[in-house]
């Protein structure tokens, strides 16, 4: 009886984790990162950070060929998962994948500095989290951003690592991936718990592939057609 009671428990406490608000210090601890998120760093620091994501840090006692199997597992669920309901050949469409391990959060700063996280959805620029994923949901779990009229310019993708869904956690693979017209690109990562990876991937989408700003001002009549130089920035 006991032991069904304390299995009841915990089970009520992971349900409790994922029906609740934010409290106001995880959304505390989001906007500091948010903040974070939104500061141009150098290349050598975004280098860093890609590396950390990429092949883990010291402390975190998981070597990248070990999760291995579950980030190629994460690849084949974002391969199957259906498109966003929203946005067309322009929108600019970042997701992330994760495991049951932890509770992770997606960020992403866009050409105009704004980060889109769940405390900032939708964004000035037109961002947007269609889903906040937390411990207790079923996993594979996939959060998505979706800016249905992206600018053009360089988009930075963070990962949060605020919570552990399970004891003794302490990193839990990810895969990120980014879509906009032309420009497809996947990163696989270790997200180590109570770090924030500012940078994950960062890559540049042009004029054609963001398709229409919406915020930018209408050319004048007769005026030459300005457009931004097509490309993606090289691999960290």
């Amino acid at each position: 009886m006991t032991n069904g009671a304390e299995s009841c428990e915990n089970a009520c406490e992971i349900e409790n984790r994922r029906e609740r608000p934010r409290s106001e210090r995880e959304r505390q601890r989001a906007a500091r990162v948010a903040r974070i998120a939104n500061r141009r760093r150098s290349p050598l620091l975004a280098a860093a950070a890609l590396g950390c994501a990429a092949f883990g840090c010291a402390g975190s006692g998981t070597p990248a060929e070990e999760i291995a199997p579950q980030a190629s597992a994460l690849e084949e669920a974002l391969a199957a998962a259906p498109a966003p309901d929203r946005g067309g050949p322009g929108a600019l469409v970042v997701r992330l994948a994760f495991g049951e391990e932890a509770d992770l959060d997606l960020y992403v700063t866009d050409a105009g500095n704004e980060t889109v996280y769940f405390g900032n959805s939708p964004s000035a620029t037109g961002g947007e989290l269609l889903g906040d994923l937390r411990c207790g949901a079923p996993a594979p779990r996939i959060e998505t951003v979706v800016f249905e009229h992206r600018r053009a310019g360089a988009v930075r993708v963070g990962v949060d690592a605020p919570e552990r869904c399970r004891d003794g956690v302490r990193a839990a693979p990810f895969v990120v991936e980014l879509r906009a017209g032309a420009v497809h690109a996947l990163q696989r990562g270790i997200a180590v718990l109570g770090r924030f990876d500012v940078i994950v991937l960062e890559t540049v989408v042009d004029a054609e592939a963001a398709g229409p700003d919406p915020a930018a001002a209408s050319p004048a009549p007769g005026a030459p057609e300005k457009r931004e130089a097509p490309g993606a920035a090289p691999d960290r």
